[in-house]
């Protein structure tokens, strides 16, 4: 249902990111102040009973951030202007199921999404879609679209398809707007109908507003019920969020509605404070809290915060996708929020997101990065700022910057020895031979889309110093961002003994492996006397 209208003279605001009740109170917001300012982007056509036709593109082919002091930062690879066009996997959009005519292909994007699902998406330049699933609360239950046999059609398609569960299920009135533990359940069903359809399917959690301290209480309150109810903690292939930066006051509970406007993210379903963030504690001219939309350190202390967040719940070795961000408060209307400050923004945040790593809490498959991939918002929706085509199709300024931006990374590929384990992970010195299962993960922490291929090989010692080769090569591929491959290799008939167990990462011939010295890796076996079982303790 649409929000009722917020028509003061000539003041009028989208039913996008219009509050559901509108309250003026005082002569200077009639005089020009948005009252109603929308916390969060009616991004889904479905939302907004637009058309959800696929969408079509020209193509080629139809908490805690006491941590942040030790976030690192990777190199950031340019170069003066590559002639490498590949899609990068880090990079993305998302887009309005009614785009048509606009070339993502020029942007090198990786990924996209358009907040529905679609049996046969376009893949400009070979760019995946994220497939999202819609939810609802009802008085009993819950609800999603597509239905089962719908999305048990999409996956059995497109095998290896992202799936976004839900778009922000923590937005009161607007989105998905579900309590947890009602999320915990329709995520259980939806994760487990989809991996039955499709195994390599990457379902992904969350996709919250922005990872402030109270959005990450919903979360908790996520994770929790869904232990109490099935008994274990909620798999997850990779989790997503949004990183807008909203103020976050609850317009049914607000304790002082004379001073404080509810304009922003409101309060998360389920959960009963009347204040979250607080970006202006007066909501007054000149509304601060607008104007620090674009706050880069708000902005960075988000993502170090959702990272502790998952080391510490046991997801450290998941991605990280921050699925839609940007500036949102439009133009026209806010004439601070120019094209030159919005890019500014823009560059600021990818230098952030490509090259901020930490050896505590990031993947360590990605080089420690903290986020894996980005998706800006939005390709053409022009009710909101940083839009990155216009309704014809041109590129904005916007656009332009992003082209601009993309158009000078260097694709590169870093394969890495992830892991190294045996089973078992140590020998008993009077137990004769033994058989002995060696699984390795390799990480490829480069950023193309394209697959890059090599071998890996294990080795009884140094495969330097005549290291002798354990069973046969094995093939990788591997795309960048993060991507893991798992490989086993079983050796026969060993000994009680002392063994170095190396694995080394050949690139094929003509892939450029940036950093060589991350593709050997060693490990230790050796003989015991004796040994004890300790049980596993799950907090």
């Amino acid at each position: 249902a649409q929000p009722p209208n917020c028509n003061f003279g000539e003041v009028f605001m989208p039913s996008k990111y219009r509050r559901g009740v509108c309250c003026v109170r005082g002569l200077a917001y009639l005089l020009g102040l948005i009252l109603c300012f929308a916390v969060v982007p009616f991004s889904s056509a479905q939302m907004l009973g637009f058309s959800t036709e696929l969408l079509t593109l020209t193509s080629a082919e139809t908490g805690n951030s006491s941590t942040a002091g030790r976030t690192t930062h990777l190199p950031l690879v340019l170069t003066a202007g590559s002639t490498e066009l590949a899609p990068l996997c880090r990079f993305g959009v998302n887009a309005i199921s009614t785009d048509t005519g606009i070339n993502l292909s020029q942007l090198r994007i990786g990924w996209y999404q358009n907040y529905t699902t679609a049996l046969y998406p376009s893949r400009p330049n070979g760019a995946e879609f994220a497939q999202t699933i819609r939810l609802s609360q009802t008085p009993t239950s819950y609800l999603y679209r597509p239905g089962r046999a719908e999305i048990i059609q999409i996956a059995n398609t497109n095998p290896g398809s992202m799936w976004l569960i839900g778009n922000e299920p923590d937005r009161r009135g607007f989105q998905d707007d579900i309590e947890p533990h009602v999320y915990a359940a329709v995520y259980h069903e939806l994760y487990h109908l989809i991996k039955q359809a499709d195994p390599t399917a990457m379902i992904l959690a969350g996709s919250i507003v922005q990872a402030t301290e109270i959005r990450i209480r919903y979360l908790d309150m996520v994770l929790n019920s869904y232990r109490q109810a099935y008994g274990h903690p909620m798999p997850v292939d990779a989790w997503s969020i949004h990183g807008f930066i909203l103020n976050e006051v609850s317009c049914d509970r607000n304790p002082d509605p004379d001073h404080l406007g509810c304009s922003g993210a409101d309060i998360p379903p389920g959960i009963d404070d009347p204040v979250g963030l607080v970006l202006d504690p007066i909501d007054t001219p000149p509304h601060d809290w607008v104007d620090r939309n674009d706050d880069f350190e708000i902005f960075v202390e988000n993502i170090v915060r959702f990272r502790n967040w998952m080391a510490q719940n046991g997801y450290r070795n998941t991605p990280l996708f921050l699925s839609e961000y940007g500036v949102l408060m439009p133009s026209d209307r806010f004439k601070q929020f120019t094209p030159d400050r919005v890019n500014s923004f823009m560059n600021r945040t990818f230098d952030y997101l490509l090259t901020a790593a930490d050896p505590m809490i990031g993947l360590p498959s990605d080089g420690n990065r903290l986020v894996q991939r980005l998706s800006w918002y939005s390709t053409t929706d022009q009710e909101f700022n940083g839009y990155l085509f216009t309704r014809e199709g041109q590129l904005s300024p916007m656009g332009e910057n992003y082209r601009a931006y993309t158009a000078k990374i260097q694709g590169y590929t870093d394969f890495s020895v992830t892991s190294i384990r045996t089973d078992p992970p140590m020998l008993l010195a009077e137990s004769g031979p033994v058989t002995v299962t060696l699984q390795v993960t390799i990480g490829n922490s480069g950023n193309l889309l394209n697959p890059s291929r090599g071998v890996a090989r294990i080795f009884n010692g140094n495969p330097q110093n005549n290291g002798i080769q354990i069973g046969s090569d094995r093939p990788i591929a591997l795309a960048g961002c993060g991507q893991t491959q798992s490989i086993e290799v079983v050796w026969e008939n060993v000994e009680p003994d002392n063994y170095e167990l190396y694995v080394v990462i050949e690139p094929e011939a003509g892939t450029q492996d940036t950093d060589n010295t991350n593709n050997i890796s060693s490990i230790q076996l050796f003989p015991v006397t004796s040994q004890t079982w300790l049980p596993t303790v799950h907090r």
